[in-house]
């Protein structure tokens, strides 16, 4: 019997990071912590504003994404 496709996937993952599910962003759509959906509770998390990345809803085929400025953002 096979595996679903998700749990194919997710198998032995340390960190599952999510754009649509459990982003808390800042009031300027910064984002300071990133829950971990594998369970393990790896949470992300950055609290200095400038160095956070943007949560921007319906980025990508209607699902929200994280945009990085690919200077400082981590």
């Amino acid at each position: 019997m096979a595996l679903p496709s998700h749990a194919q996937t997710s198998s032995g993952l340390v960190l599952w990071l999510k754009a649509d599910d459990g982003v808390a962003t800042n009031l300027d759509g910064t984002v300071s912590d990133w829950a971990d959906a594998s369970l393990n509770l790896n949470d992300a998390a950055q609290h200095t504003d400038g160095l956070a990345p943007l949560l921007v809803p319906n980025a990508v085929n209607g699902q929200p994404a994280l945009r990085f400025d690919g200077v400082d953002d981590y």
